[in-house]
């Protein structure tokens, strides 16, 4: 008899190797442009998001918000980060 509960298909370490992914391949990216200044303009970080709204209701604030920054790096190690958990 089976317990009813299914294999998770991994998407937690998927998103786990992402975000890895993505902080590797920024800190990368800022080594790659203290060295070589000519690439600064693939490095530029883009802000992606929404800007935080507030709720005040007097008893207590609610701030609702999300935003990060990506550039081409952060891209490049998001990508090989897939390649990454598609080999496990």
């Amino acid at each position: 008899m089976t317990s009813g509960r299914q294999a998770q298909p991994g998407w937690f370490k998927l998103v786990f190797l992402l975000i890895i992914g993505g902080i590797t391949g920024s800190i990368v990216g800022e080594i790659i442009i203290r060295w070589i200044p000519a690439m600064q303009s693939l490095g530029l970080p883009k802000n992606i998001g929404l800007s935080p709204v507030t709720l005040d209701l007097s008893i207590f604030t609610l701030t609702f918000g999300f935003s990060f920054s990506m550039s081409l790096f952060t891209i490049l190690g998001m990508i090989m980060a897939y390649v990454a958990y598609r080999r496990i």
